[in-house]
């Protein structure tokens, strides 16, 4: 047509722009026109809906900065140009860029639509800014604006990603007409957030409406299915997802697997693998995750060596997975081979890697090479020191724990539970009671952790083993938690050291009543009855009650 000298009208170039498929194809058109209405047609480019296209086009082919430059060389702008400039921002991922514009926008005194504040909203969650996205909200309220479904939802999805769950429920509650997206958007956000029970309640609402879940809504699903470990209901909706949506979506049976892998089903999780027709590197990780944790021993490295042999290259996840299952085989010689591969590989130096190894090492026995690998690491976190912690405790090094532990606060990485289980243990090996005490103060009132009966069971050791029987008790009648079977297997036991026929009736009664298929708490008994009689010149058994006796014949 140009050649022909003919001049494109300029619904012509809307056209051609909107038809474009290709990637480059539509970019390179894009600068044509751009050149051609700048030099050709002087009015043209003030054209709101062909330069909303061009900005649009530049954005999305990844030239934002191009985007830019011709939003700022226009003399006027309108609602239309702004949302246009606002969106692309936001679909480069550039939330704080967008929330920029959006301010500059409301200052030249351009109030905005709604599609302006569903794309700011969006900003907000990609930036997680909540008071930002409480000023929009209160905004959009005191404009008195029209508040449709996608705008209800982009609020969701806002104090959803800003972990506000329960300002997301309200918003859905109060929600006068929903969409999938909104459905979708509830379903995730309790699933981020560990609710798996309500995941299912409202997947079972959804369903009841006759709205058609997609795929994101079956991938929240399954996803809170894996750690609500719901077999049978994980079962229906793996029927539900069966046919075109499975075969269709990788990232689905990807889900399922993993799904039936944190349900303990090995052959389920087998049978989907199985059953994709096409598998990435996320579904083999799956795979060797689900034959790991639920310890397949050979099949493990069998399953490795067909990963290969299919195309895939291990990455760090596999190593880190496949690693970890030579520490439950304790097979050092399959541990040092895949770490001479990790070497060769270039992953040596990633974070999760290392922590494999370093506990790899420490299982199978040596806490040299662990410790090793600890100081090549360019990084340490939480899980690092926990697990060199755990290698030196092993290995009966208790004193070097308590250097480590002040190495990792001069680092700034914060313990958790397990790191105060490490030290508490330590304590408790070598009788330090004040050290103890100060490790279990410091957890609550520094670190605000709240301490599990395995941590006051090391405790409760400590004292028994020393022979302070009443302060064990004592802790263990007021702990803040509830006392397992261990803690009183452990005072039951240092009774029977100390012999102490009253409190061992006492507290052998609680065994029974805590773990009632157990023997020991009868064998202690009769014990110590045997000791109370020889101490009073009876024969041996002879003041053991009938229904001990009974037991342990």
């Amino acid at each position: 047509m140009l050649q022909e000298a003919f001049m494109p009208e300029k619904s012509t170039y809307i056209l051609l722009l909107s038809t474009r498929s290709s990637v480059v194809a539509v970019l390179k058109f894009a600068i044509q026109v751009h050149s051609i209405i700048s030099s050709l047609e002087k009015d043209v480019e003030s054209n709101v809906i062909l330069t909303n296209i061009i900005i649009c086009i530049y954005g999305r082919c990844n030239r934002l900065e191009w985007s830019k430059s011709l939003f700022r060389s226009l003399d006027e702008r309108t609602v239309v140009t702004w949302n246009s400039m606002i969106s692309i921002c936001v679909q480069n991922g550039q939330g704080e860029q967008a929330l920029q514009i959006f301010n500059q926008m409301r200052q030249e005194g351009v109030s905005g639509s709604t599609i302006s504040f569903v794309s700011a909203l969006h900003a907000c969650s990609i930036e997680s800014a909540l008071q930002f996205g409480m000023q929009l909200h209160a905004s959009i309220a005191a404009q008195k604006a029209i508040v449709d479904v996608y705008l209800n939802t982009a609020l969701m999805s806002m104090y959803a990603k800003c972990a506000c769950i329960e300002k997301t429920e309200r918003l859905f509650e109060e929600m006068p007409d929903r969409n999938v997206v909104s459905w979708n958007t509830m379903i995730s956000a309790y699933a981020v957030h560990g609710q798996g029970k309500f995941v299912v309640e409202l997947f079972d609402q959804l369903l009841k409406v006759a709205t058609m879940p997609t795929i994101a809504t079956f991938l929240s699903t399954v996803s809170a299915f894996s750690n609500h470990v719901d077999l049978h209901k994980a079962k229906q909706i793996h029927a539900l997802v069966m046919g075109e949506i499975f075969d269709s979506n990788i990232s689905i049976g990807t889900v399922l697997v993993n799904m039936y892998r944190k349900c303990g089903c090995l052959s389920s999780a087998q049978r989907v693998f199985d059953a994709m027709k096409d598998r990435d590197q996320g579904s083999w990780n799956a795979m060797v995750a689900t034959f790991v944790e639920l310890n397949k021993g050979e099949e493990i490295f069998q399953l490795f060596a067909h990963m290969q042999l299919q195309g895939f290259l291990p990455n760090m996840t596999t190593y880190s997975s496949i690693i970890s299952a030579c520490s439950y085989e304790t097979s050092l010689f399959e541990g040092k081979r895949l770490h001479a591969l990790v070497i060769n590989s270039g992953f040596q130096k990633d974070l999760l890697v290392g922590n494999a190894l370093v506990s790899m090492y420490n299982k199978c026995g040596s806490l040299d090479k662990a410790q090793r690998v600890f100081d090549n690491m360019d990084e340490h976190n939480t899980v690092s020191w926990n697990a060199i912690l755990d290698a030196h405790a092993l290995h009966g090094k208790s004193h070097d724990i308590f250097n480590l532990f002040e190495q990792m606060q001069k680092d700034e990485v914060v313990p958790d539970k397990m790191t105060f289980t490490s030290m508490l243990s330590a304590c408790s090996r070598l009788g330090l009671v004040d050290e103890v005490q100060q490790f279990l103060i410091s957890m609550i009132k520094d670190f605000s952790l709240i301490p599990t009966p395995d941590h006051f069971n090391c405790v409760i050791d400590l004292l028994a083993r020393l022979g302070k029987l009443d302060e064990a008790e004592a802790l263990l009648n007021n702990m803040p938690v509830p006392y397992s079977a261990v803690s009183m297997r452990t005072l039951l036991g240092a009774c029977r050291s100390q012999t102490d026929l009253e409190r061992g009736e006492r507290t052998a009664n609680q065994v029974m009543l805590l773990d009632p298929m157990s023997t020991s708490p009868y064998t202690i008994l009769f014990g110590l009855y045997g000791v109370n009689c020889e101490e009073g010149g009876e024969s041996e058994g002879a003041g053991v009650p009938k229904h001990v006796s009974a037991l342990l014949c």
